[in-house]
């Protein structure tokens, strides 16, 4: 056989070396947390908290809170969830209560099981899903029936798009489960990313809005974080890789009282931080922060304000302005309503 001309040699070497740096580049940009490294048992709101804030949620006999299932903040207002009472109570950003919009039934401008709510600043309008429905119901803040939109799935959770909705149906099973974009125009729902492994997941929220940003982190144990542009395009953000990685295949429904994996309880995100905690049986909980900004990142067993001691017992999915929104209730009072606590992050 004779020689390979020069050209030929050269095309050969110019395809190895881009196959090459082709595996390399997708290497690198996968970024590779080890839960069993913990930093320290305890992570500290200082480490990435700059200064907290603090509003507390008026108490009167009409708007006693019974859980805060998730909170949104606005310029004028702040709502809060409330699904054990099926309701939305809507307060000043002073805290003052303002009214609460509760309309449980399965007549015109109801719905029977309200499980997630949304803001449209745009348009100032609530929009409250119906999980019972499968329908998006809009109000107007001063509690004031709008329209209803009937959805073709069962969503757990949703945000809304410049073109309809996106849809959360994480905690499905592994046939229909994932993310779904819903278009307005043509009434359908096509989904976007398929979840994996056979495993519940039940989360208050699982769709993340912030700065007109919507994220997600596709679970169980993909720990991908994804984010969904104006244009409706779906794309890769932050792709975590956690350790240690799964021993099974989980093909078949089972208990995560004794998972011997560690698997994905929480997630919260800013423009500049994400929170999120991991549990398996045999470890424990792990804490986990990441900075956006410069890629530090903690993890550890617990997190403890160490910055003025009160002591948070929820959490809300409410992050715009780069800040987190906790909460709790006066431990000598726990009848009054409680308190949020604003956690303004560093950048």
């Amino acid at each position: 056989m004779g020689k390979l001309p020069l050209i030929m040699y050269r095309c050969i070497f110019m395809f190895l070396l881009l196959c090459t740096s082709c595996v390399e580049q997708k290497d690198t940009t996968s970024i590779k947390i080890d839960l069993m490294a913990t930093d320290s048992d305890t992570l500290y709101y200082s480490s990435f908290v700059d200064s907290l804030s603090y509003i507390p949620l008026e108490t009167k006999d009409d708007c006693l809170i019974r859980e805060i299932t998730d909170a949104i903040l606005t310029n004028q207002y702040i709502f809060i969830l409330d699904t054990p009472q099926q309701s939305v109570w809507i307060y000043s950003t002073k805290g003052k209560f303002i009214r609460s919009l509760h309309h449980q039934g399965n007549g015109p401008g109801e719905y029977i099981n309200l499980i997630q709510f949304e803001y449209d600043a745009d348009n100032r309008e609530l929009l409250l899903l119906d999980g019972w429905n499968k329908s998006i119901l809009r109000y107007s803040p001063d509690d004031k029936f709008i329209d209803k939109t009937v959805l073709d799935i069962y969503p757990s959770d949703f945000k809304k798009t410049a073109d309809g909705y996106l849809l959360s149906m994480l905690g499905a099973p592994d046939s229909i489960g994932g993310v779904y974009s819903y278009s307005s125009q043509n009434h359908k729902s096509t989904q976007l990313i398929k979840r994996t492994y056979n495993l519940p997941c039940n989360f208050n929220w699982e769709l993340m809005g912030y700065d007109n940003e919507i994220t997600f982190m596709a679970p169980p144990f993909d720990n991908i974080v994804y984010s969904y542009d104006k244009k409706g395009a779906l794309r890769q953000q932050i792709p975590f890789k956690i350790y240690p990685l799964p021993t099974q295949s989980y093909t078949e429904d089972v208990s995560t009282q004794h998972l011997p994996d560690f698997i994905r309880t929480n997630y919260i995100e800013s423009s500049h931080w994400l929170y999120a905690t991991y549990w398996r049986a045999e470890s424990g909980l792990r804490v986990f922060l990441y900075n956006k900004q410069n890629g530090d990142l903690q993890i550890g067993k617990r997190l403890v304000n160490d910055i003025d001691r009160v002591k948070y017992t929820y959490m809300t999915s409410s992050c715009n302005h780069n800040r987190f929104v906790f909460g709790y209730r006066k431990e000598e009072n726990t009848d009054d309503n409680p308190i949020l606590q604003i956690l303004h992050l560093k950048n």
